[in-house]
């Protein structure tokens, strides 16, 4: 009971929260329909935020449409339906998230995190080659992508092909140590 109190407190704080965010200049000073290019963002963000946390909480209507909003406001940046896609997949509405992933490529061709996220999905699914496709596709992008080589490694250990698996592992390795040396 405490718990769901809690849980109830805190969306509602966020909520009010957001709302306050999103109409703080019409609050404050009155204004609100000259809005700079980063409040769009800090309000799409809000949006985005909210939506997350409606799928943490199972409602996806809801879930969706404020992360759509969060792509209306906050203009065409692929994370919003990246981010809208690994919703969708993580409650296994794979169709859908790979919608979402198809959009935020629309957007931005080059975003490697949406080729990556619909390899996951497609791996989820159960569609190996078409994970892997992705896959490559997001190293393609961005070559330094430790998780895009792991989850290859991945694939093809599913597939029993163990050398290739050990191949992409220690690719994945080699790449996250390199990153975390870098970080020193």
């Amino acid at each position: 009971m405490k718990t769901t109190l809690l849980t109830t407190i805190i969306i509602l704080v966020i909520i009010i929260s957001a709302c306050l965010w999103f109409f703080r200049d019409r609050i404050f000073t009155g204004k609100g329909n000259n809005e700079s290019e980063e409040t769009k963002i800090g309000d799409a963000m809000v949006y985005n935020n909210m939506g997350l946390e409606y799928n943490e909480k199972g409602n996806d209507d809801k879930s969706y449409e404020c992360m759509k909003q969060g792509y209306y406001k906050g203009g065409e940046y692929p994370i919003y339906f990246t981010d809208m896609g690994t919703a969708y997949q993580d409650k296994g509405y794979y169709s859908k998230a790979l919608g979402c992933f198809n959009e935020a490529i629309k957007i931005n061709p080059d975003y490697a995190e949406a080729y990556f996220n619909m390899g996951n999905t497609y791996l989820a699914a159960g569609d190996r080659r078409s994970a892997l496709d992705c896959y490559r596709k997001a190293i393609e992008l961005k070559s330094d992508y430790d998780e895009a080589y792991y989850n290859m490694g991945i694939v093809y250990e599913n597939s029993g092909l163990y050398d290739e698996a050990d191949e992409y592992f220690d690719m994945a390795k080699g790449i996250k140590g390199m990153k975390e040396l870098s970080k020193n």
